[in-house]
């Protein structure tokens, strides 16, 4: 097993858009749009690659993808940005979430030279929280109604990692 985090590369846009439109991955996204391979192209195209603060990382073990992670929102004046990670459902509880967290914190730390390394999640993902408090995330506070989805409004649980 060897565990490596690359840059997003289109070869991944695939892998991407079927995690991002599986049922269980998407009802934590802030959007409830299924994304089709043209849409996931132009956004890679248009959006992705040239935008200076948004960088995305495709997890992989053995070369086989099994999660992708995001920093974005990358403020230089203010040493913060915003982080977020998804796992493809077959691999969810086998130690791939730590890996991937501790990969995408270490290169906000070491490589962006950050201060803070925050993440919003929907206050009903348990599983979620548990992860990133066991990887050093403290929670800041609540966003009441931020996000409304499925008919209804969701509270949002910022976190947060203040580098010492």
């Amino acid at each position: 097993m060897k565990i490596t985090l690359i840059p997003l590369k289109k070869r991944y846009l695939e892998f991407l858009r079927r995690i991002r439109n599986h049922p269980e991955i998407n009802k934590y996204l802030y959007k409830d749009v299924k994304i089709s391979k043209k849409a996931q192209k132009k956004w890679y195209e248009n959006y992705y690659l040239n935008n200076k603060t948004y960088l995305m990382f495709v997890l992989l073990d053995d070369k086989i993808p099994v999660g992708y992670g995001q920093i974005n929102h990358i403020d230089r004046a203010n040493s913060s940005c915003e982080v977020g990670f998804c796992l493809s459902p077959e691999v969810q509880g086998k130690g791939y979430g730590g890996i991937l967290v501790k990969k995408i914190i270490d290169y906000a730390i070491k490589k962006l030279n950050l201060h803070r390394i925050y993440l919003e999640v929907f206050i009903t993902n348990k599983r979620a929280i548990k992860l990133y408090e066991k990887c050093g995330f403290e929670k800041e506070g609540v966003l009441k109604d931020k996000i409304f989805k499925h008919n209804k409004f969701h509270d949002v649980l910022v976190m947060s990692i203040i580098v010492k």
